[in-house]
């Protein structure tokens, strides 16, 4: 099973600064998102978060605590219901 997880930051350095510590075995950057595959199995996903961001379900998460109220309310919220086992505030 693949395991994906969210970095919810409109910062992008933020979210670079939040996976460097993590056993990284791949990274792929695009101009508005970043995916980490770690050598765990995880895969963590950073991107410009926005409604036309659906069908997602997190299992782990980390929110910036200055995110945008709409942001947390229409997309983090839904994404982690009955299936998230991390909520981490960065």
């Amino acid at each position: 099973q693949i395991v994906r997880c969210g970095v919810f930051t409109s910062d992008r350095d933020k979210a670079v600064e939040y996976m460097k510590d993590k056993n990284v075995a791949e990274k792929r950057e695009r101009k508005d998102s970043i995916t980490w595959f770690l050598d765990n199995g995880e895969q963590w996903v950073w991107t410009n978060w926005n409604e036309s961001h659906r069908g997602y379900r997190f299992y782990k998460v980390a929110v910036d605590r200055d995110i945008n109220r709409n942001i947390y309310e229409c997309l983090v919220m839904p994404y982690i219901g009955l299936y998230c086992c991390s909520f981490e505030i960065i």
